[in-house]
């Protein structure tokens, strides 16, 4: 009988130690996973936090603007209208400087979005280029004394046309326009209620529309969808010498191209802000720098 009292034993033993394991290896995925939800959960906390941040600061810079009055509004009303607050940064680093003249390919309706609305406020002089008819079109209902372009921007000697697929949004939905288009891409737009059209768009280089309205160009901004070195390949550089470019990036090989393409006129890349990259000259680097640095979460 003893025996089978020591059998008996010998399997509780075993059974309450691999009970006590499997408790102790849970218990440590446990506090794993309950360290990292908390690690996310603080990191999520700083970006909200950053966020209200930007908000707070760009609050400030409009109270400042309607306190001094600066700049000549006409229709427009101060604010901040950039997908990720790039017009803070240049806001930072052109609110001392007299008002200039920017260029803004892939405005889309003007306002959303906009990377030069503010700087418009502000008394700038611009030139909108956006190759939907329907987007142009509210460019110029919704920017009235800027002047809008429903064009494509082209390499140097670019003429004639050029084929988009406009992608009409339904109810709720925006419009959309593309050079070209995967499969994929175009049943996705479908599953969200886009309907389809192809268009002929008159294509021309930056150069070619420039010449007879400018000089100079302070800002450029270029968000066209992958073509962004093709209209770079058309706008002289050395002659404009824009102080600031903002170029949206592809996350593919095309990137460096553009990166290295413009370092060859001396620009560099300085900071990645959303999906859009900055450039200047050396000669504004520091500068450019710290009016990044107002959107950083590390900022005291």
């Amino acid at each position: 009988m003893s025996g089978v009292y020591l059998i008996i034993a010998a399997i509780l033993t075993v059974w309450l130690a691999s009970v006590s394991w499997w408790t102790f290896i849970k218990s440590r995925h446990l506090f794993a996973r309950q360290s990292k939800l908390g690690k996310d959960y603080e990191q999520l906390k700083g970006r909200e936090f950053n966020l209200l941040r930007i908000e707070v600061e760009k609050h400030k810079r409009l109270i400042d603007l309607l306190q001094a009055n600066k700049g000549d509004r006409g229709a427009l009303k101060y604010q901040f209208t950039a997908q990720f607050s790039e017009d803070l940064v240049l806001y930072e680093f052109f609110h001392d400087q007299p008002p200039g003249f920017f260029v803004e390919a892939g405005a889309y309706d003007g306002i959303t979005f906009s990377n030069t609305y503010l700087l418009e406020a502000l008394g700038w002089k611009g030139l909108l280029v956006e190759p939907h008819p329907g987007l142009a079109q509210s460019c110029r209902i919704q920017r009235p004394d800027c002047e809008v372009l429903q064009k494509a921007l082209g390499p140097k000697d670019a003429r004639g046309t050029i084929e988009f697929t406009c992608a009409d949004g339904a109810t709720g939905g925006s419009p959309l326009s593309f050079t070209e288009a995967s499969q994929e891409h175009i049943d996705r737009c479908v599953n969200e209620g886009y309907s389809f059209r192809r268009i002929q768009v008159e294509v021309e280089s930056l150069d070619s529309i420039l010449e007879t309205r400018t000089q100079r160009v302070d800002f450029l901004s270029l968000d066209i969808e992958g073509y962004e070195l093709e209209a770079l390949n058309g706008f002289d550089l050395p002659r404009f010498l824009p102080s600031v470019l903002l170029i949206e990036l592809c996350f593919d090989n095309r990137d460096e191209a553009l990166k290295k393409y413009v370092g060859s006129f001396g620009y560099l890349a300085v900071g990645d802000v959303g999906c859009n990259r900055f450039f200047c000259r050396q000669e504004d680097e520091f500068r450019l720098k710290g009016a990044i640095h107002v959107l950083s979460d590390e900022r005291n």
